[in-house]
């Protein structure tokens, strides 16, 4: 008796893998071709806008140029000189290595 219901157990398991199986082939193929449909449209519609005319794309390089002087322009001319104040208590207990240290086990 357990022995059947075993069997046919794994025999039903083998069957709803088979079925998954062509299940996702089917789907994957599917969107496959749905991507392949998508890339082609896209094509056509890059081909299209190739097609007017260039003075777009002067104008736009145009205004991407006159924006970069605009903005390399507006940078502050900051005095280059570095000034260092010596502090006059170099000691701290923040920076002391003697908290830091452990005395080892002998």
């Amino acid at each position: 008796m357990i022995d059947m219901s075993v069997g046919a157990t794994i025999i039903l398991v083998f069957v709803l893998i088979v079925i998954m199986l062509v299940t996702f082939r089917f789907l994957g193929n599917l969107m496959l071709k749905k991507e392949t449909e998508a890339e082609i449209a896209y094509m056509a519609a890059s081909n299209k806008q190739a097609e007017k005319n260039s003075s777009d794309d002067e104008v736009g390089a145009a205004i991407a140029m006159a924006l970069y002087l605009y903005t390399n322009q507006l940078h502050d001319q900051e005095n280059p000189v570095i000034t260092m104040i010596k502090v006059s208590r170099t000691y701290s207990p923040w920076s002391s290595k003697i908290y830091g240290l452990r005395k080892s086990p002998r």
